[in-house]
């Protein structure tokens, strides 16, 4: 299963990621929904992109890339909204979808950084080269190479 792009979010069903990530007490595909809708953070600015996985026209996992707005971090793209379904994790897809922001941000962006919400995903993003930080606002941050 390959990511994504979503330029619009109408065009796929959200109600079960909606309701697993609730379920889980996280709010961020909520946020990011209501955030799409209300013209707040649609992923459009230079370097920003929305991503995700989809079965049929389901979604089962996303992630967004958005200008790191901490403006002591420059040259920055920040990881948002990052989740995927329950009965979908441990199969990679969270990899594939990490790898596409990746690649991405490397385009625009020096470094990747990203506010896990659980400390239970820190070791997912350590696994794949970030460093933890100590930061308000940021717990991971990755140094960026371009790709030739």
């Amino acid at each position: 299963m390959k990511p994504i792009e979503i330029d619009s979010i109408d065009a796929q069903d959200w109600t079960p990621i909606l309701s697993d990530s609730t379920a889980e007490g996280y709010g961020m595909v909520e946020c990011l929904l209501r955030d799409y809708r209300q013209g707040k953070n649609q992923f459009n600015e230079t370097g920003e992109c929305l991503f995700a996985l989809l079965e049929a026209h389901t979604v089962i996992g996303v992630a967004g890339l958005n200008i790191e707005p901490d403006s002591s971090f420059s040259n920055a793209g920040r990881i948002r909204r990052f989740y995927i379904v329950p009965s979908f994790r441990g199969k990679g897809l969270g990899k594939a979808l990490l790898a596409v922001i990746e690649s991405r941000a490397r385009e625009y962006f020096g470094r990747l950084t990203v506010n896990v919400g659980t400390s239970g995903a820190y070791g997912f993003y350590e696994s794949l080269g970030f460093e933890t930080l100590e930061s308000e606002s940021i717990t991971h941050l990755k140094n960026l190479v371009r790709e030739s």
